[in-house]
């Protein structure tokens, strides 16, 4: 089970998704990660780290960074956040999907 959640983290960052609501993609919450990261003293998301969401070929066959990415912490950051990226991003599902 936890290599299944590798695969499916690793393709979800790599081309998203389609689910019968829409296209998921990781968009959103790379976005959502670089705006906690401008804000010094609040962070939304303080352990989610580059390698949750940017990972190199050996960071890719680790579990761990693979469940951390869909932890609770990384919607709260996308909840928070919402405003911002609906202003930062100009996909036109983003205000029906956030």
């Amino acid at each position: 089970f936890p290599h299944f959640i590798k695969n499916v983290c690793n393709a979800f960052l790599k081309t998203g998704f389609n689910m019968p609501s829409g296209r998921v993609h990781a968009r959103y919450i790379k976005e959502a990660w670089k705006i906690d990261n401008e804000n010094v003293t609040l962070k939304a998301m303080p352990h989610i780290i580059r390698i949750h969401l940017f990972p190199n070929g050996l960071e890719k066959v680790r579990v761990g960074p693979a469940i951390r990415l869909f932890i609770e912490e990384t919607f709260k950051g996308l909840f928070l956040y919402r405003k911002k990226l609906k202003r930062r991003t100009d996909h036109p599902a983003s205000p029906k999907h956030l």
